[in-house]
């Protein structure tokens, strides 16, 4: 899912991106650039973090749900 610098789901647009690109020049470029790819890695760990938490949420609700009809029979 790893994704190239200016196309994070979180919102970066990508054309946004190019443009400024081309007004930095040295370090400046290579920091901007750095922190794009940055910016998406983090937007993919947190997609993947959420998906974790509702799933470990579902499987506590249904372990819930079967102690909670075990206790009532």
């Amino acid at each position: 899912m790893a994704q190239h610098a200016g196309s994070s789901a979180d919102g970066i647009d990508p054309e946004a991106l190019r443009q400024l690109l081309e007004q930095l020049d040295g370090p400046q470029r290579e920091l901007v650039k750095a922190l794009a790819h940055r910016a998406d890695r983090l937007a993919d760990e947190n997609a993947r973090l959420r998906t974790a938490v509702l799933k470990s949420t579902r499987v506590t609700g249904t372990m819930s749900s079967k102690l909670k009809d075990a206790l009532y029979e």
